[in-house]
């Protein structure tokens, strides 16, 4: 195999070069933006000796237009032992003059045509997206890469968000509009369908403290009872924080409910209603971690809902999830929604916790109802559009 490099002002002057040197049979191994170059290396494999010297022994034209340096590297020294190029009568076949899988699949995914790549690398370049270390973005996309930073989006799924679409971007007049709609189709993703919660099924609510457990809860049972006609009793394991059984009897007086005693298995899980289930805060001791997740596996409701508060900034998320997922969580919901427009942490809890987004909900205590998530809204957010959840 020969492999060399080529330094020039463009992609196009350096792909130019690699058809005039390698034919069209050359495999384009990497591409690197330098500070005013474009570097390809490209290699030829199963080469004739004469096209071997060839190479080799060529000199970059002269041009007016930019400076050339190539560089050449020869794998394994094959050229070591071959006789002089005078002193061979045959050359390879040509049905022999085949890319070798088990070689080349470790350079490269697929064999690149020239003709086909040439614009691609244009566009991509133009961009300065690349697989280095330090994650580095053009101007044209730091803008938006700084927009999703300051919504506290995990920095590995924005490299993989913009990595994944840098071509399309590169050709986009209005590449805001197009990263909304690209991120409202994660975000879909993301989100639940519909719950439908039947008679006799258990609801409960688990997370930090003030993440606003006991407002969701009330809000559901709003929700509930006024727009689906269910009949509704509600239960509380919460005794630690002051205050929480009164609490919880002010919802269930509002809404003309009844209460559950917790530790009473013969009331639980009513056939004809719906439980819903408030906890204490989630213990951050992992002894105390281990007596919650008992308790709950005995109640055994079929839905445990993890909550989340969106002003948890995202390396806090992370690392409450992967506490709460010891219950495995079956859905996620997330309050203050209209305190922040700093959304990671949603996308870092669903990741981790791999589950999906069932509820959104504004801070404890408002009026506002509960909410099913609009991924549009959500996206539009993130990226700094203003929006209303009403």
């Amino acid at each position: 195999m020969i492999i060399k490099s080529f330094k020039a002002k463009t992609a196009s002057n350096a792909m130019n070069q690699i058809r005039r040197e390698m034919g069209e049979d050359a495999i384009v191994l990497k591409t690197r933006q330098l500070q005013n170059q474009v570097e390809i290396t490209a290699c030829i494999e199963n080469a004739t000796v004469s096209k071997a010297d060839e190479i080799l022994n060529s000199k970059p034209e002269p041009s007016c237009n930019e400076d050339f340096t190539p560089e050449i590297k020869v794998e394994n020294n094959r050229l070591d032992n071959i006789p002089p190029v005078n002193t061979i009568e045959t050359t390879i076949p040509k049905e022999n003059n085949i890319h070798s899988e088990n070689t080349i699949g470790k350079l490269t995914n697929e064999s690149l045509s020239l003709g086909v790549i040439n614009e691609k690398l244009n566009r991509l370049l133009s961009l300065n997206l690349h697989c280095d270390d330090d994650n580095s973005y053009s101007d044209t996309l730091k803008p938006y890469v700084a927009q999703m930073q300051r919504a506290d989006l995990p920095n590995d799924f924005i490299y993989n968000f913009f990595l994944n679409r840098s071509e399309k971007i590169a050709g986009k007049k209005d590449i805001k509009k197009y990263i909304i709609n690209e991120l409202t189709e994660v975000l879909s993703n993301c989100i639940a369908s519909e719950l439908k919660i039947r008679k006799g099924e258990g609801v409960l609510f688990y997370g930090p403290a003030a993440s606003g457990k006991s407002s969701l809860l009330g809000k559901l049972a709003a929700a509930l009872v006024t727009k689906k006609k269910n009949k509704v009793k509600l239960a509380s394991l919460d005794d630690q924080k002051i205050g929480a059984f009164e609490e919880l009897a002010v919802y269930a007086d509002l809404l003309r409910l009844d209460t559950v005693n917790s530790n009473s298995n013969d009331e639980q899980f009513n056939k004809d209603h719906i439980t819903l289930i408030d906890t204490s805060a989630f213990p951050v001791n992992e002894e105390q971690q281990n007596i919650f997740c008992d308790i709950i596996n005995k109640i055994q409701p079929e839905y445990r809902i993890a909550v989340f508060s969106a002003l948890t900034r995202t390396d806090d998320v992370l690392e409450i999830a992967e506490q709460l997922s010891k219950l495995n969580p079956t859905h996620l919901a997330v309050t203050m929604l209209d305190l922040t427009n700093r959304l990671g942490g949603v996308i870092a809890a669903t990741r981790v916790l791999n589950t999906k987004l069932l509820f959104v909900a504004d801070a404890p205590g408002g009026v506002k109802k509960i909410m099913t998530p609009d991924p549009k809204k959500l996206a539009k957010t993130i990226m700094g559009v203003e929006v209303s959840y009403e």
